[in-house]
Formats: structure tokens, sequence, C-alpha cells
């Protein structure tokens, strides 16, 4: 037993080596975090591109979710009212 571990079981730094996910309890490691701000990598508009593309995504579907919201809200105050009926304040 190594570490109270059996020999010949990988450690969690071994394992995040060989599955490229971090080990349980640590901080999350962000990809620009590992860059040097001097020399990007070369292909760092691509990456920042990608990452626009979903961010942009994203808040579409934030913004779609907030008007599915209203709509709710708007379609259940009206719920029942007799037409023409003021809607409650």
């Amino acid at each position: 037993m190594d570490g109270g571990r059996e020999s010949g079981e990988p450690s969690a730094k071994e394992r995040h080596a060989s599955t490229g996910c971090p080990p349980a309890g640590s901080s999350r490691v962000r990809l620009a975090d590992s860059w040097n701000a001097d020399r990007p990598p070369a292909d760092w508009t691509d990456i920042r591109r990608h990452w626009w593309t979903l961010h942009t995504i994203r808040t579409a579907m934030a913004v779609l979710a907030f008007l599915a919201l209203l709509i709710a809200n708007v379609a259940d105050r009206t719920k029942g009212a007799p037409p023409g009926a003021p809607c409650p304040a």
C-alpha cells in the first residue's frame, strides 16, 4: 500500500493526465490560464471564435427562456378571464 492505495493503481494526478479531466476536489483549470500572454497558441483565434459562438447561443437561449417566462406569466394571468375583462393587477 502506498499512501492509502494499492500499488499499481494510478494516482489522481496520473488519472488526470490520462483522461484530461481534473481530479475530484481540485479546482478546474481553464485552457487560457495555461497560455503565455506574450506567446499565445497559433490557433487562439479559432478557440476564441468557438467560445464566442457558444456564448452567443447561450445568450440567445437565456433571452428566449426569459421571453417564454413572460409569455407564460401573461397567459396565466389572463387564463379564465371573460373576453374583454381587464387583467388583474
